[in-house]
């Protein structure tokens, strides 16, 4: 399995869910900085205690770091690229209701990412398989 496609079920993985089908009430929250200090196998199962919103947020805060700090050197169909990760990482991602739909807009999109990226490049920018970015200065 890709390692993109690996890192992103993982990160699809379930949500923790109360009986009434929701996150609990007591998700725990994460910044990002506090997510990435981790090593990636604590960062995959501790990400499920999170809720769709934090996981979210705490991927797109990658993405948009990895833009940032690559931006210059990205050309027009990259930068396309990095705008389609950043619609596509959105709270309902992680939500249960069409989990196999959004799965196959994952493969399709990391599909695509090929022709324009090195597998390095997808791994580190578009997943949190990467290592921690600063914030830009």
């Amino acid at each position: 399995m890709p390692a993109v496609l690996l890192m992103i079920t993982a990160l699809l993985g379930t949500p923790p869910l109360s009986h009434e089908g929701l996150p609990p009430q007591n998700a725990a929250y994460v910044d990002y900085e506090a997510f990435m200090a981790k090593g990636l196998a604590d960062r995959v199962r501790d990400l499920r205690k999170l809720s769709p919103e934090n996981r979210a947020e705490i991927l797109s805060t990658h993405i948009r770091r990895w833009r940032d700090k690559n931006g210059e050197g990205l050309n027009a169909d990259q930068r396309r690229i990095v705008a389609e990760w950043l619609a596509h990482v959105t709270p309902d991602l992680y939500r249960e209701p069409g989990l196999q739909e959004k799965l196959q807009r994952t493969r399709e999109l990391e599909k695509k990412s090929e022709a324009f990226f090195s597998r390095e490049e997808i791994v580190a920018a578009f997943t949190l398989g990467g290592s921690y970015i600063p914030a830009a200065k």
